[in-house]
């Protein structure tokens, strides 16, 4: 196991590559955090080894099919984000309107030229992690994009906009939309209030291959997030807009 942290009762200068340390444990409250200081013994072990020396990591990369670049196809052409902070208490698609409206005016477009819709991870009861997916912010938004993508597959938010780049580079769309949204500080507020219901029910994800229904979540406005967008198009204008 590697960790990346900081070593703690030592100056900088003396630290060295491979040098043994010690973990100790300081606690705050009811937290237990993990520090580590150098080691008592004097020498040093040697560094792990990599499971492919560096000088062969071309010979596990596979060349590319074609010269041609995707990103060489479409730009990023404007970027919006909402308010910011914890506990905002707004409802979270208003925040994604938010955030697309500041990324299409700064794209220089205009509602009806968005074509299509990129997110990560969709819709769904997924907790603090979303405002809807593409089918909330497409009747918010009031438009009808021809291509769409999101869905928890997708590899994190940059796969948002990769796929996006992709639908722009392969004549799919022309301007697409990527947008995330973020509110689980007020997620958590509203489960201890007893406003909202945890996902699936409880506290945790059920078992694979089992599924179980959650109750009833009452409407609620209430969410805070963090949202931004992206505006991308092929040439001659390439536009991206998308939120975070």
């Amino acid at each position: 196991m590697r960790l990346t942290t900081n070593i703690v009762e030592c100056e900088p200068d003396r630290l060295q590559l491979g040098q043994p340390v010690d973990v100790v444990f300081e606690q705050i409250e009811d937290v237990w955090l993990p520090l580590f200081r150098p080691a008592t013994a004097e020498a040093s072990a040697a560094l792990p080894g990599d499971d492919i020396e560096p000088h062969r990591f071309g010979e596990y990369v596979r060349p590319m099919l074609t010269t041609t670049k995707f990103e060489d196809k479409v730009a990023l052409t404007g970027i919006g984000m909402s308010a910011i902070g914890r506990r905002l208490m707004v409802a979270p698609l208003s925040l994604t309107v938010d955030a697309c409206e500041a990324a299409i005016a700064d794209a220089g477009l205009s509602f009806a030229d968005i074509d299509g819709l990129s997110t990560y991870p969709g819709g769904g009861n997924l907790g603090g992690f979303g405002e809807g997916g593409v089918t909330a912010l497409e009747a918010a938004l009031g438009i009808r994009p021809t291509w769409h993508n999101g869905g928890i597959e997708t590899f994190g938010p940059g796969g948002s906009v990769i796929a996006a780049m992709l639908a722009v580079a392969g004549g799919l769309a022309r301007h697409v939309l990527c947008f995330r949204t973020l509110w689980e500080a007020t997620f958590n507020e509203l489960m201890k209030q007893g406003r909202v219901a945890p996902p699936f029910g409880s506290g945790a994800a059920p078992p694979a291959g089992r599924s179980r229904s959650a109750p009833p979540r009452p409407r609620t406005p209430w969410r805070s997030t963090r949202n931004g967008t992206v505006t991308v198009t092929a040439p001659p204008k390439k536009r991206w807009a998308g939120s975070r």
